[in-house]
């Protein structure tokens, strides 16, 4: 394992060891918080890549202001409205550093040490994708236990250590890694270009190309949680079924049953979602994407 990852940490003394991605649309409330969290942290030699994504409120502005305080560690991208994986694969190739870590406008990185941890552990521990856990914050505090969910238990590690891909079988909250540049930009990991649930297939497909990561503890990503309401329109919701379907097909592919199975319940959990908009879908778009999600995995009967 040492011999054939050796290449991935070759020095490069003039380039940023992590290069945090933050998609930025209309998020003006949160926006200092969040850049602020990296600018803090002990890992001075990263860059942060903001992609606005078309934002029509005051977001472009907050950029400048820090874009002209730290020119060497802030970049800007700017295009029209997109969605957030488009904007995050403009990021990807723009990013110049030895890993990649993914931030959302809307939420922090934990701790100062964060990304000096990750980066450390990855290198250490020579894999391509190390990664921790994740807490969801409200109003007034923040949630790090998910042991009483049904089927979100991967979303915190209690030990450290290497773990298998084969084995974990999970597809949520792929911002708590980091992510080697070399093994997303020479695969060509991308983040489809859906409205929702375009992260899943991205963190999936990564952590089957690299096979094992290194996991941690300590929480590594802070996601605002209900802070708004979430409206689905009919694309949204196609691109939900599509996302769900590219999970379960990778699954199938790698024969890993228990994610498939985990995309199955996370396709019922949206069962309201699903027939609010199949009834306000007269033209069968909505429709056409279930069937099209049966038809996909139809040849895959060992598993399904």
């Amino acid at each position: 394992m040492e011999d054939s990852m050796e290449h991935v940490f070759d020095s490069r003394l003039n380039n940023p060891k992590v290069s945090v991605i933050m998609p930025v649309y209309n998020c003006e409330a949160f926006l200092d918080e969040s850049i602020n969290t990296f600018l803090s942290q002990t890992l001075r030699v990263s860059e942060l890549i903001c992609i606005d994504d078309g934002s029509t409120d005051n977001s472009i502005n907050i950029l400048n202001h820090y874009k002209q305080r730290y020119p060497e560690r802030i970049e800007i991208i700017k295009q029209d409205n997109q969605g957030p994986g488009p904007a995050r694969n403009a990021g990807i190739k723009k990013a110049n550093g030895d890993f990649i870590y993914f931030l959302d406008s809307d939420d922090a990185i934990p701790k100062e040490t964060t990304l000096e941890r990750l980066y450390n552990c990855a290198v250490t521990h020579k894999v391509l994708i190390a990664g921790g856990s994740i807490t969801h914050a409200y109003e007034t505090e923040d949630i790090s236990s998910f042991a009483d969910l049904e089927h979100f238990e991967g979303l915190q590690f209690t030990g450290e250590g290497y773990v298998n891909y084969n084995s974990y079988q999970f597809d949520f909250a792929y911002y708590r890694f980091i992510y080697s540049r070399r093994l997303i930009v020479e695969n060509n990991i991308l983040f489809p270009s859906y409205l929702r649930y375009e992260d899943p297939p991205f963190f999936v497909t990564a952590m089957l190309r690299a096979g094992i990561f290194y996991a941690i503890p300590d929480v590594t990503y802070r996601h605002r949680a209900c802070y708004r309401d979430l409206k689905w329109s009919s694309r949204q919701v196609i691109d939900l079924i599509s996302g769900i379907s590219d999970v379960a097909y990778l699954a199938c592919e790698n024969n890993l049953e228990k994610l498939f199975h985990l995309n199955l319940f996370r396709l019922s959990e949206y069962n309201k979602v699903i027939e609010t908009a199949l009834l306000e879908n007269p033209n069968g778009e909505v429709f056409a994407a279930l069937l099209k999600f049966k038809e996909r995995l139809a040849s895959f009967k060992s598993i399904t």
